[in-house]
């Protein structure tokens, strides 16, 4: 019988190496651009890339080979 779960990416194993990192702060209200577990996650280029191939592959932005530039299905120009 196949793995019907999708392989987990390698781009993500990057993780195993976080440091002691608080996500909230205690006793402070949660902030996601105050996390420190965001902020060293998005310095790893690997992870930048799993974002981005996940945008890709999601259908909700389409590229647009004649002007080299992506755009969100749902973007309206008004």
């Amino acid at each position: 019988m196949a793995n019907a779960a999708k392989q987990r990416s390698q781009k993500l194993s990057v993780a195993r190496n976080l440091p002691p990192s608080y996500h909230k702060f205690p006793n402070q209200e949660y902030d996601i651009k105050k996390s420190e577990v965001i902020n060293w996650l998005i310095q790893r280029p690997s992870i930048l890339d799993f974002i981005w191939d996940q945008f890709k592959q999601s259908g909700d932005i389409t590229y647009d080979q004649s002007t080299g530039k992506w755009t969100g299905i749902d973007y309206d120009e008004e």
